[in-house]
């Protein structure tokens, strides 16, 4: 500038910071929305990716708040990490924010809800009344497979004792399908289970019986004498028809022959 000039474009402009935040929450009933009575939850970790790819990151204090301040207009990132043990998120993990002039952006919430199982008994149903009575054990390594709310599926098998559990569910409906069991039984109570799971149920009644099935015979003879006794020397007599008649009033199986038994049956009057 020469003596005596005048310059009028040295000019330096501000603007307003903004922030982000607000609160991370226990989501009882699993819906996503913030309902009275529903308290935040501390120490969960928050990430902040600003618009240049740089992260910053804070923890929700003890009522479930967080904020990063001091923030110039642009577009964030908020991220939450993982919840409480024993909850799954119900609302997206992230919040993509477009952060106008020194706007505060108290709506990246994030709630969790407690999670659920599912189990738990498979046995044998020793008298086949489909109850578990005192004295009934558990059967081993019989595969179980729980079918999701979204139609996805696991499978797990059974403890010694004869107990499984799907754990860290969410709210929604189920159905557990037990497999086959040992050789030699037949399930005595339904083989499916559909299971209405509120969060953070734990849903114990999904349980299996199987009963060992037994046989009928076995003997049909020439009763020389007429005394309705098989004496010694009373032959057997081949070729004969024996029909049993099942339970539910069905006869599926014939034999023809002197001495061969109706096998793989279940408990029930014949």
């Amino acid at each position: 500038m020469t003596a005596g000039g005048t310059n009028t474009t040295s000019d330096f402009g501000f603007t307003n910071l903004g922030s982000i935040g607000d609160y991370v929450w226990l989501d009882a009933n699993g819906d996503g929305v913030q309902d009275a009575g529903e308290t935040g939850i501390s120490g969960i970790t928050v990430t902040l990716t600003y618009p240049d790819g740089t992260t910053a990151t804070t923890t929700t204090d003890a009522n479930g708040n967080y904020v990063f301040t001091g923030l110039a207009p642009g577009d964030y990132v908020v991220t939450v990490g993982s919840g409480p043990a024993g909850t799954a998120l119900t609302t997206s993990g992230t919040d993509n924010v477009t952060l106008g002039v020194g706007e505060d952006y108290v709506a990246a919430d994030f709630g969790f809800v407690p999670t659920g199982s599912i189990g738990d008994f498979v046995w044998n149903d020793l008298n086949g009344d489909g109850v578990q009575d005192a004295g009934e054990t558990g059967i081993s390594g019989v595969t179980v497979t729980l079918t999701y709310p979204d139609g996805t599926t696991a499978t797990t098998t059974k403890d010694a004792n004869g107990n499984y559990s799907f754990d860290n569910l969410p709210g929604g409906n189920y159905t557990v399908t037990v497999g086959s069991g040992p050789a030699g039984t037949n399930p005595s109570t339904p083989t499916t289970d559909n299971v209405v799971l509120t969060a953070g149920q734990t849903y114990t009644d999904a349980d299996f019986g199987f009963t060992n099935l037994g046989s009928i015979g076995d003997y049909v003879w020439l009763d020389a004498n007429g005394d309705g006794i098989q004496n010694d020397g009373n032959t057997g007599i081949n070729g004969v028809t024996v029909t049993l008649t099942l339970p539910n009033g069905t006869t599926p199986n014939n034999r023809n022959c002197a001495n061969n038994p109706i096998t793989g049956l279940p408990v029930g009057r014949i």
